[in-house]
């Protein structure tokens, strides 16, 4: 819900997100919609228990951390191209946002600016 005292603020840059949506595709230039998740990355510590017909699967709760990761999702919204990226490590530098991927692919977003 968005407070009352913020509407205005709100209602217009989702104005300006919707006349951006709007503008014809430029391949050079694409809109580009983008999300992050950050996720504990986990391991088990015993073996989990095979299945048997009627039984659910059995796993204990112990498990051993591995570390961290974020999940970078990307949608470009007119042409429908999306992609998910699992990366362990990310940099912002100035008005870019450098990814690099487990398999060492280098992903770099322009970040504007108001």
């Amino acid at each position: 819900m968005i407070p009352p005292t913020e509407n205005a603020g709100f209602v217009a840059v989702m104005e300006d997100v919707l006349d951006l949506y709007a503008q014809p595709l430029d391949p050079l230039f694409p809109v580009i919609c983008f999300d992050e998740r950050p996720c504990q990355l986990l391991a088990d510590v015993l073996t989990p228990i095979p299945l048997k017909p009627g039984q659910p699967l059995r796993e204990n709760d112990e498990y051993e951390r591995k570390g961290t990761a974020n999940l970078f999702g990307v949608l470009e919204p007119q042409t429908y191209l999306q992609d998910l990226q699992a990366v362990r490590s990310f940099s912002v530098a100035g008005t870019q946002l450098i990814l690099i991927t487990q398999s060492g692919k280098r992903l770099v977003f322009m970040v504007p600016t108001r």
